[in-house]
C-alpha cells in the first residue's frame, strides 16, 4: 500500500541522476556532489536514505556489474585460448598470470539492496511497524497502546518523515 503523495521519494531529480552517474564511475560523495552541484552531504543523504536515489543506483550497480561480468567471461575464454596456445608453444607465464589475477579480483559485487525505491520504502514501514510493538519506538511512546497502532498512520509517518528529509535536499 501507498500514500498518494511523496512524489519526491518515487522519482529522481536531474541532479540525482549526474550524482548517480558520476558515483558509477567511481567518484566519491564530493566529487559526484561538485557534479551535480549540491553540497557533498546532500549526496550522502541520498545514498543512505533516498529511497528512489537508492534503487536506481543499485539498478544501474547491477546493471554495471551484469555487464562487467560478461566482459570478464570474455576475457577468462581468450585467457584460456591463450594458455593453450602457449602450452602448445611451452611459453605460458603470462596467461597463467592472467588467470592468477583473475581469480584474486573475480568477485562481482551484488548491489547492496532493492532496486525499487518502493520496495525501499515498504522495509522501512515494515520495520517500523514491527518496532510499534517495543517499548524502544516512537510510534508505540506515543500511542501508548499496542492495539491501537494504526497500520496507516504508521505508513503515512514513514512516508512524512522521508519526505521532510529529503524533499528540497539539493
Amino acid at each position: 500500500m501507498t500514500t498518494n503523495g511523496y512524489k519526491s521519494l518515487r522519482e529522481l531529480s536531474e541532479r540525482q541522476l549526474v550524482a548517480i552517474d558520476a558515483l558509477l564511475t567511481g567518484a566519491t560523495h564530493g566529487e559526484a556532489a561538485d557534479k551535480a552541484g549540491v553540497h557533498r552531504v546532500t549526496v550522502s543523504k541520498w545514498a543512505s536514505g533516498h529511497p528512489a536515489f537508492q534503487a536506481e543506483l543499485n539498478r544501474r550497480r547491477l546493471e554495471l556489474n551484469a555487464q562487467r561480468a560478461a566482459r570478464l567471461r570474455e576475457l577468462d575464454e581468450a585467457a584460456l585460448d591463450a594458455i593453450a596456445h602457449q602450452l602448445e608453444t611451452t611459453d605460458p607465464e603470462f596467461s597463467i598470470q592472467w588467470l592468477k589475477l583473475r581469480g584474486i579480483n573475480s568477485s562481482i559485487h551484488p548491489a547492496p539492496g532493492p532496486t525499487d525505491a518502493e520496495e525501499i520504502i515498504d522495509e522501512r514501514y515494515r520495520v517500523r511497524l514491527a518496532n510499534a510493538h517495543t517499548n524502544n519506538d516512537p510510534v508505540n511512546q506515543v500511542l501508548n497502546d499496542l492495539s491501537r497502532v494504526d497500520p496507516d498512520r504508521v505508513r503515512e509517518e514513514v512516508e512524512a518523515e522521508l519526505a521532510q528529509k529529503y524533499d528540497g535536499a539539493e
